[in-house]
């Protein structure tokens, strides 16, 4: 996937010399979710990642290259998404809710073709975790509780979009290739969590 996002950027460089380049800024909406559930015990307690939608945000830089018959969009973005989970004593079968919130650094790369004067197309993205919070860790009280979360993560996203003068709408889809948290560790002992994210993305940019 490294490799992808280093041929993305070879790709858009040859690009741009050949077509007609723009900037701008763009921001929106991310319903994400966790496809599957996973669920561990600590102590009494039952932790589940639930798949309900999370409706974040984000926010930042485009370009777009435009030739007569296929486009390049990269992005960089700031972007917070986030998932629920639950929290079950099974002595008193009582439920608490919580929100993970996650903030990273987004790199999509969307290349495709237009159909009418519709952009339809497809790529890759990269996202480095710039940071984390959730209630959940102080909540319960067990020693040597951590997470193995993956700094870097990589997916792919297809999508469609449309120009409308400088106004660029689009309308994303985004899977997870890689895992946001592998593992966590309860008292020295390893349980597995897997965690890939998706979303799907609405977005409204500016070219200047």
């Amino acid at each position: 996937m490294k490799k992808l996002i280093i041929l993305s950027v070879f790709i858009f460089i040859g690009v741009a010399s050949q077509g007609q380049l723009n900037f701008g800024i763009s921001g929106g909406l991310n319903l994400s979710s966790i496809p599957d559930r996973d669920e561990i015990t600590i102590n009494d307690h039952t932790i589940e990642t639930l798949d309900d939608n999370y409706t974040g945000f984000h926010i930042g830089f485009m370009s777009q290259i435009s030739l007569p018959f296929i486009f390049v969009q990269p992005e960089l973005l700031y972007t917070s998404i986030g998932n629920k989970m639950r929290r079950t004593s099974e002595l008193t079968e009582e439920e608490v809710y919580y929100e993970r919130k996650i903030r990273r650094i987004d790199l999509p790369v969307l290349a495709g073709t237009y159909i009418g004067p519709v952009r339809v197309g497809l790529g890759p993205v990269g996202s480095i975790l710039v940071g984390e919070s959730s209630v959940l860790d102080d909540d319960i009280d067990v020693d040597e509780f951590e997470e193995d979360i993956n700094r870097m993560t990589f997916g792919y996203q297809l999508g469609a979009g449309i120009n409308i003068s400088n106004l660029v709408l689009d309308v994303k889809y985004e899977g997870g290739l890689t895992k946001l948290r592998d593992r966590v560790i309860v008292g020295g002992e390893k349980q597995q969590f897997d965690s890939r994210p998706r979303q799907f993305i609405i977005s409204l940019g500016v070219l200047l």
